[in-house]
């Protein structure tokens, strides 16, 4: 469990009403990229008013990586990349292992049992050769993203929010990878929603929610130009709510930027910040230490945990 400033605990209600219908404001064309699909969803919550307060309890949950005199850093390392490669050269040496198999039963069955047998099959180990291939190719592309550190920049000075997500390779494009894509969005062009999903885990069927930050189309409004989601995968929404309502209460309210509920992770160290160095001058320079960061929580009177003291004391 990651250190806090006060207890880890969900207390406050959400304030955003359950929504009833399909998107309210955003038009879908029929011909939706792949990043626009989820918008196919109905909302389970809605935003359309950065001004409007979503929660009575802002936390970050550790999404919180680093604050800087004026933006704070949002992100989720995911960490499931090293799974994914495992996955990955395992089913590689299994669809080796399997064609390598057929191929030596093939010549065995042509030359010791049935003269041309190999005729009868050759079709399909070819098919199923090349599915293998495309499928292979296809993780193999991907695989950049899996353990790619997803982060969000909000600079209440220029109330812009930087993000960095990637590409999904097409299907039939086998040489083309997974690319950074490098985006800078309006803050007062923001929506936000909510979605409930069902997945298959454990044996059963569980509902997960994500959050989405979909900002609109410069040439038109009604359409969406980038999304991106912070907070991750969770259990509820209530939790990712909270994580919004505090970066709304920062860029909206002048809230500080730490504060009981809300302050890094200094137990583990985020990785180099993926925005470009521009950005982050024109969020004030390099990020505040924590013991810059403890001196905020000082000053306004947070009651700090002694192990959170001592730790932010130790680290710079």
């Amino acid at each position: 469990m990651s250190l806090s400033a006060t207890n880890d605990t969900g207390d406050g209600r959400c304030l955003v009403d359950l929504h009833q219908g399909g998107e309210p404001y955003f038009e879908l064309p029929d011909n939706v990229p792949a990043w626009q699909k989820v918008m196919r969803q109905r909302p389970h919550r809605v935003v359309d008013d950065t001004k409007q307060c979503a929660h009575e309890m802002p936390m970050t949950w550790g999404n919180l990586k680093r604050v800087y005199p004026d933006a704070i850093e949002l992100g989720s390392d995911k960490s499931d990349g090293v799974f994914w490669k495992v996955f990955f050269w395992f089913f590689i040496v299994l669809l080796v292992l399997g064609v390598a198999g057929l191929t030596t039963f093939m010549v065995f069955m042509a030359i010791f049992v049935i003269p041309g047998f190999y005729k009868l099959i050759v079709i399909p180990t070819f098919i199923v050769s090349a599915a293998g291939f495309l499928v292979v190719s296809m993780m193999y592309r991907s695989l950049p993203a899996t353990d790619m550190y997803a982060a969000q920049l909000f600079n209440r000075k220029t109330r812009e929010v930087i993000f960095v997500t990637r590409t999904q390779p097409r299907f039939f494009k086998p040489v083309e990878r997974s690319q950074p894509v490098y985006k800078v969005e309006s803050w007062d062009k923001m929506h936000v929603r909510s979605y409930k999903t069902q997945i298959v885990g454990q044996g059963s069927y569980q509902t997960m929610y994500h959050l989405q930050l979909i900002f609109e189309d410069p040439d038109n409004p009604r359409f969406a130009g980038s999304t991106c989601a912070i907070g991750g995968a969770n259990y509820s929404d209530d939790y990712l709510f909270q994580l919004y309502e505090y970066v709304r209460r920062y860029m909206e309210e002048g809230a500080p930027p730490v504060g009981p509920g809300c302050v890094p992770d200094v137990e583990n160290p985020p990785p180099a910040p993926p925005f470009k160095q521009a950005d982050i001058e024109a969020a004030g320079g390099r990020a505040l230490s924590n013991p810059e960061i403890l001196a905020i929580l000082d000053k306004n009177d947070v009651r700090v945990a002694e192990d959170l003291r001592e730790a932010l004391k130790a680290t710079t």
